[in-house]
């Protein structure tokens, strides 16, 4: 039997990529203090691997976008184009993925978390309590699909995301 190997990767400035291979964790790369040539040598060691094992490999990048003026936003742009083109040198495929399409497995959940907590607090929550919210409620999902691994906020999102392409691959 092929090994099956599935990359899902959270494209921020602190985002990170997880590898899965047959549903195993086995790389958990952050991209905190990256430079271009670490994402060239990580993506390139796992092309590699991939090759060595003749592996078939699924790669989901989230799709990501930001808006004109917003210079976080384009801190978070050049970081995706870096990850694309790391990829696309080391002959590593990919598809994109919205987060709304990955996260909708775990919406009704999280927004009956919200409701609860606007009820708790009088109808008030403002956007940085939910993206808090938010946050930590994919940290405890990621948890609880590998509660081997050390799960981060900045990771949470990676390892949601492999977990998508490994169940639709």
């Amino acid at each position: 039997m092929k090994n099956k190997l599935v990359l899902g990767i959270d494209p921020g400035a602190t985002g990170a990529s997880v590898l899965l291979k047959n549903g195993k964790v086995q790389d958990v790369f952050r991209f905190k203090g990256a430079s271009i040539c670490d994402y060239l040598n990580h993506f390139g060691a796992i092309f590699t691997c991939m090759g060595l094992q003749g592996a078939d490999m699924y790669c989901y990048l989230e799709k990501v976008w930001g808006i004109p003026g917003n210079s976080s936003h384009f801190a978070f742009g050049e970081n995706y184009g870096i990850i694309q083109t790391a990829l696309t040198a080391n002959r590593i495929a990919f598809k994109t993925v919205l987060p709304k399409v990955w996260q909708k497995k775990y919406d009704p959940e999280l927004q009956n978390i919200y409701k609860n907590y606007q009820e708790y607090n009088e109808g008030k929550i403002s956007a940085a309590e939910k993206k808090k919210i938010r946050k930590r409620f994919y940290r405890d999902q990621a948890f609880k699909l590998y509660p081997e691994e050390r799960i981060l906020a900045d990771t949470a999102d990676a390892y949601l995301i492999a977990k998508y392409g490994e169940e639709n691959d």
